[in-house]
Formats: C-alpha cells, structure tokens, sequence
C-alpha cells in the first residue's frame, strides 16, 4: 500500500514500535475505505459508519442484540445453501467487477442472516490492477469458497467459477 512518507515506510519496514503503529493505523483506514466503497457500490456489507484509531465502527448485522452466525458455523437445508451459494457467487463478482479481490473470501467471512449473504474481514482486500498477484488470490478465494460451501452439500467447479470471473476482468 501507499505509504507517502518516506521516513515512516522505513519504519514499517524496519519492524520498528512505531512502525508496527503506523502500519496498524494505516491497515485500518484501509480497511475502512474499502468497505466505503463496496458499500457505495451496492455490495452487501455491513454499513461502515466511523473510523477511531484501530476501531472500525460499522452496522451491526443480526436481530435484537444477536449477531448473525457466519455460513461457516451454521448447518443449512439443501436449498438454502444453494441460495447461499449463489449470493455469496454474486458477492464475488460484484467484488471483481469492482476491481477488487477479497483475498480471503469463504463462508468463515460470509454472513447469513434472514435470508441474506453479507461479506465481511476486509483488510486483505487488493485492487486487481496494482496486486500483481491478483489472479493467484482471485484463484485462492474461488477454491475456498467452493471448499468451505462443500460441507454444505454444495459441489461446485472452482476452476470453472475461476475462468468465468477472469473473463470479466482484465489481467
């Protein structure tokens, strides 16, 4: 990532206290903005409401007080994790048509709840045109998307899902 001052990417780079410091702050931000963007672009993510040094404030996803369970935790009915699937499908390309890749996309960082996939854990995400291992990741995501949504029944082609979302974007 960008850092713009040279004498703290030395301290990033050195390890340093204050490097650690900077590099957790700037991690953050990042992280914010991103999920600024993604909400703006109409992927469902929990609205991102403020920033305060290493908190992000964002909307609470669940019902009176109770967090919604991730896909990973929870056991579905066949047709619900298709539908599952499916969101969670056009999550991803919603996300590589955006430029970006999540960078650990699987159903531990998908949330289900009344009915809906919403997309968490962003501080990974890359932009696909200044990552050079941005197909290597998008590759990553496919796989472990398709593996962690195989104990939900759901058998699926990765490499299949992989070379169609690839067609969408230009590597």
């Amino acid at each position: 990532r960008f850092i713009g001052d040279a004498r703290m990417e030395k301290a990033i780079d050195q390890g340093s206290e204050r490097g650690l410091d900077a590099h957790q702050l700037l991690c953050v931000s990042e992280e914010f903005r991103q999920m600024n963007y993604l909400y703006n672009a109409g992927i469902p993510v929990p609205r991102p409401i403020a920033i305060s040094g290493l908190t992000i404030l964002m909307e609470f996803i669940g019902t009176d007080g109770v967090a919604a369970d991730r896909l990973s935790d929870i056991q579905l009915e066949k047709e619900e994790a298709e539908d599952a699937f499916r969101q969670s499908l056009r999550i991803l390309e919603s996300i590589v048509s955006n430029g970006r890749i999540h960078g650990d996309y699987s159903a531990f960082n998908i949330l289900w709840h009344i009915g809906r996939a919403i997309v968490i854990d962003f501080p990974q995400i890359v932009s696909i045109n200044s990552n050079i291992a941005a197909k290597e990741l998008l590759l990553r995501d496919v796989i472990s998307l398709c593996k962690s949504f195989k104990r939900h029944g759901i058998k699926a082609d990765p490499e299949r899902i992989f070379s169609r979302l690839v067609r969408m974007i230009d590597f």
